[in-house]
């Protein structure tokens, strides 16, 4: 339990420090934490290609998958196009069971009936390959979820399954 003044998500903020100090402290937060995500459209294979840099959690997650969804994904120009994301160089993991559970509802809701797509993972770890798995057992759960998905660790065997 928190004593001080107010709570933001994680954040105690003592009663001495001003509301333009918290905006100070939660913005340098959300900078140090950043996990970009590299957009890509091969336009030739018809494949949405996202790289991802940093250290993975929740929040950035869910809010560069949203931007996704609206900017890229949503586009009618790419609503055929599989999807391989590369998480090889993501350098530390901080994911919760409910943000991933929270993360595969939210990317099922662009899914399309009528159109069959894959969504390709490249991993580098034990631990990112089993967090992805269970990724894509609670993006399953969602009536909405109509893309094949698999998991790779290496770039050349995702490449070779996303585009057949």
């Amino acid at each position: 339990m928190c004593n001080l003044k107010f709570k933001i998500k994680e954040l105690c903020v003592a009663p001495h420090i001003t509301n333009y100090t918290v905006r100070r402290i939660i913005n340098y937060s959300v900078l140090k934490y950043t996990m970009p995500a590299h957009h890509n459209i091969d336009t030739k294979n018809q494949l949405l290609i996202t790289t991802w840099e940093g250290e993975a959690r929740d929040i950035e997650f869910i809010e560069a998958i949203k931007k996704y969804q609206k900017n890229i994904q949503s586009h009618p120009d790419y609503i055929n196009y599989n999807e391989l994301v590369d998480f090889s160089n993501v350098t530390g993991i901080k994911l919760t069971t409910e943000g991933i559970r929270n993360i595969g509802t939210i990317a099922s809701t662009t899914d399309q009936n009528e159109v069959n797509r894959k969504l390709a993972f490249i991993v580098n770890s034990s631990l990112a390959f089993g967090l992805a798995r269970m990724y894509e057992a609670y993006r399953g759960f969602s009536k909405k979820a109509h893309k094949e998905l698999r998991i790779f660790k290496n770039e050349k065997d995702a490449f070779e399954w996303v585009k057949k």
